[in-house]
């Protein structure tokens, strides 16, 4: 029996699509009740033109967010698992430069919620929703998505 047909993978998978949704959504709304903040933690990386900042600090919200909604639904799942793949590769590059270059302490990745720093932590908490997103990606049933329940509700009407 392969482990893709065990009930624990669909369980695992649900759980994981689960963490990443609230996590991404508390991220996104957080960043957005202080956007000066994060405007500023991005002007601190020294990746993007000053200029850039505001913008970005909108996107990446909205980003997250629109990610969050997505994996609790189960709308172009591996599209959604692809990007979001790519966007915690992409964060975990920028935390080492904030840690190793930069010497930068305060991440701001929640807000003003969740006091996160560039440590060690941080990087095995962004390495952990990487693994959790190999999860939602391999699964190919979806059986525990949202549009997939409804789905099942509706059809023993």
């Amino acid at each position: 029996m392969k482990l893709k047909d065990t009930s624990f993978f669909n369980y695992l998978s649900f759980a994981a699509r689960i963490i990443l949704s609230l996590t991404f959504l508390v991220s996104g709304i957080a960043k957005f009740t202080d956007i000066s903040l994060f405007t500023w933690q991005i002007v601190s990386l020294k990746l993007f033109y000053w200029i850039l900042a505001r913008p970005i600090a909108i996107f990446i919200p909205v980003f997250e967010i629109i990610i969050a909604i997505m994996l609790l639904t189960g709308l172009f799942d591996k599209l959604i698992s692809v990007m979001l793949g790519m966007f915690i590769a992409a964060l975990i590059l920028v935390s080492v430069y904030a840690m190793e270059i930069l010497n930068l302490e305060n991440c701001d990745c929640f807000g003003v919620l969740i006091d996160m720093r560039y440590d060690a932590r941080h990087l095995i908490f962004l390495s952990v929703l990487f693994l959790l997103n190999i999860f939602v990606f391999f699964d190919y049933k979806k059986k525990w998505t949202i549009s997939n329940l409804v789905k099942i509700k509706g059809d023993n009407k």
